[in-house]
């Protein structure tokens, strides 16, 4: 369940700095992921890609998988929408926003 940046097919080592700031915004949405009753429902998957800014406002939120309950979808993106301002990019990865693909999977997050 965790996070990719930008595409993802590149196949090149992220960045350290980059991996650390994912790590760190996962953490973040973790602690914030709060779904009671999902965890028997194992076959759920909603992924999602966010954008965020510089300052960790998250700019965009694009459901680019549903899981199929709405439930479901809706406690992803208002978890997102809780977590938010997220950390701030760090200034030695040299960009003004980054994209941001997480898949949430019920028993994962609990």
């Amino acid at each position: 369940g965790l996070p990719m940046a930008g595409g993802g097919g590149s196949g090149a080592p992220l960045d350290p700095a980059l991996q650390k700031y994912l790590l760190d915004v996962w953490e973040k949405i973790k602690n914030a992921w709060n779904v009671p009753g999902m965890a028997s429902q194992k076959k759920m998957e909603t992924i999602v890609m966010i954008k965020v800014r510089k300052d960790g406002r998250i700019v965009d939120i694009n459901i680019e998988k549903r899981s199929g309950n709405r439930v479901y979808d809706e406690s992803v993106l208002r978890v997102l929408r809780a977590v938010e301002p997220l950390p701030p990019i760090p200034s030695s990865l040299n960009t003004d926003s980054l994209e941001i693909g997480f898949r949430f999977l019920p028993g994962e997050l609990s």
